[in-house]
């Protein structure tokens, strides 16, 4: 039996790969391998535009917002299943990437810091709706027997598994009785 660090690891993971998929950011495969702190291979296309396009151009903000709520889904799966807040140093590779490409889209502290509030909680409304916080239980838990998959196999999962019957009750907080 796999311990707590790796379904920590897995929900993490699959945080990334569920909000990849929903933001249509192209990633090629999901892996656990704690060796490595597990990983989502993506393709960057915010990372790949060239650094004189301006930071105001209507695609280059779509490609950081995309990029950006794909940073942090992994942290905030790990939360949500842990039940306690991820520290800094589980997600250190992550929020320094997320950092890197915010400072390029901003150039004021205070507009980062809002931008950064703002991209959050789309990507905590996003994940955590029933249909797409059931494909990060679902893939999780494959991640957990196959502890890689390609990038098809994830995806045709994850759409799987958020039009799944039971995935519009999956998720939801129980209501405490009355």
């Amino acid at each position: 039996m796999q311990d707590g660090t790796d379904w920590t690891t897995a929900y993490h993971e699959a945080g990334h790969a569920v909000m990849a998929r929903l933001q249509r950011c192209h990633f090629t495969a999901v892996s656990i391998d704690l060796e490595h702190g597990g990983c989502v291979w993506m393709r960057s296309s915010f990372r790949r535009m060239r650094p004189d396009i301006a930071a105001t151009t209507v695609r280059l903000r779509d490609a950081f917002e995309r990029e950006y709520m794909t940073c942090y889904a992994g942290s905030l799966a790990q939360e949500r299943f842990t039940g306690r807040r991820a520290e800094l140093f589980e997600y250190e590779d992550d929020a320094l990437l997320a950092e890197e490409m915010l400072q390029r889209v901003c150039s004021r502290l205070a507009e980062a810091r809002a931008y950064h509030r703002y991209l959050l909680a789309r990507a905590r409304t996003e994940l955590f709706l029933p249909p797409h916080w059931n494909a990060v239980h679902v893939l999780a838990a494959t991640l957990m027997d196959a502890r890689e998959l390609r990038g098809a196999a994830a995806k045709r999962l994850i759409d799987g598994a958020m039009t799944a019957p039971t995935a519009r009750s999956a998720g939801r907080r129980k209501r405490p009785p009355r």
